[in-house]
């Protein structure tokens, strides 16, 4: 027994455990085992078409943060809900025209622009979109 590696006496353990275990599946959990389903309440799927460097972005901001995509996305969707509320058609067309500019700054940096060259980029597409919105601009800011 002396002779024997470290993992060999892990793996024996393991399975000398798992065997006293017994494998019913149908077992009741221990009193101290919580069972939690936390989207429980968030029963609608939303599917959205990125571009592969698109969804490359949002990869690498959910590797830094070491979170799933899907909540990099939901977290940013539901900001944007937080945010403001949709009072009427105009204020859906500002959500569409404020997530058109996430969109185009995700793919600058998805193409390589440099954040000077996204500002200037962005600076430009707001006072589009304030001719198009009008006195709803202040809102992009």
């Amino acid at each position: 027994m002396a002779n024997k590696k470290l993992t060999d006496l892990l793996n024996e353990a393991a399975e000398e455990a798992e065997a006293a275990r017994g494998h019913d599946e149908d077992a009741p959990l221990p009193p101290h085992v919580n069972v939690s389903r936390p989207n429980r309440a968030r029963s609608k799927v939303l599917q959205v078409r990125l571009t592969p460097e698109e969804f490359d972005v949002l990869e690498r901001m959910a590797e830094r943060r070491d979170l799933p995509v899907s909540t990099i996305a939901r977290e940013q969707l539901l900001r944007l809900i937080a945010e403001g509320r949709v009072d009427s058609p105009r204020d859906v067309e500002l959500m569409r025209q404020q997530v058109m500019l996430l969109g185009d700054i995700v793919a600058d940096l998805a193409g390589g622009l440099g954040l000077s060259e996204i500002a200037t980029t962005r600076t430009t597409r707001r006072r589009e979109v304030a001719v198009k919105m009008g006195d709803k601009y202040a809102e992009l800011s």
